[in-house]
């Protein structure tokens, strides 16, 4: 069978014929080249000359020009191109995003909707002494109860946390009446301070804050105060 010859794939070159040995003599000027001859046969096996380390990966591109590797990419490297769509890992970002996505995505607003809906359905306050029973049933009838219990479940369904501004009422002796009979509108003054309960006031106005609008005040040095203080930074509420 005879071989044909493609002309596309062209034969090997022979090798070039190289000194096994450099030699220099007495003068100066050939020590010198034989000295860049040796230098030039060491290049072609030589090693790494840098490389940038890193945290999660190792960046092994730019080492040297006919040398690269293109590095890894990490979930860091896809949030940084697309902020949009980066995992928060801060508790008042994760507050934000639990809530965000609850305003946008249908499906969870409708299943936090109804497990708040659910959880909240029945309640209703007891007390062995009926005329005591008739006066709690009527205050949680005035403040709304069944719908703040169901409030409290979504927030609580919603973002894990659930921040509360009480306001408190004074009650007056005809107003106390009234609510025992349960039987007309009460007669009450709103104080907007949640101190210490003095007698005839009782809670009358429920707000729900954002949790990240709401922070300790001192930072890391409320730790050693027993009775924190809490600083609302901006106005946003969950009625």
């Amino acid at each position: 069978m005879s071989e044909e010859k493609n002309d596309k794939i062209k034969d090997a070159q022979p090798l070039e014929k190289e000194e096994a040995y450099v030699l220099w003599g007495d003068d100066d000027t050939s020590r010198t080249e034989a000295m860049k001859a040796s230098a030039g046969a060491l290049e072609e096996y030589d090693a790494i000359h840098s490389s940038k380390a890193h945290k999660f990966r190792s960046d092994y591109s730019g080492l040297d020009t006919s040398t690269d590797g293109r590095p890894g990419l990490t979930r860091s490297d896809y949030d940084y191109f697309r902020p949009s769509e980066r995992v928060p890992v801060k508790i008042k970002a994760i507050i934000r995003k639990a809530d965000d996505i609850y305003q946008r995505v249908g499906l969870v607003k409708n299943v936090i909707d109804l497990m708040g809906d659910f959880g909240g359905q029945g309640i209703r306050l007891v007390h062995k002494v009926k005329k005591t029973e008739r006066f709690y049933q009527e205050w949680f009838r005035r403040v709304n109860g069944k719908d703040r219990s169901e409030r409290f479940l979504n927030n609580l369904y919603k973002t894990g946390n659930v921040v509360i501004n009480r306001q408190t009422g004074k009650l007056s002796s005809k107003s106390i009446n009234q609510m025992y009979a349960a039987n007309a509108a009460a007669d009450i003054s709103l104080l907007s301070i949640d101190n210490n309960v003095a007698s005839r006031e009782i809670p009358w106005i429920y707000t729900f804050i954002d949790p990240s609008c709401v922070d300790v005040s001192g930072g890391a040095m409320s730790s050693f105060v027993q009775n924190k203080t809490y600083a609302q930074l901006c106005q946003s509420s969950f009625l």
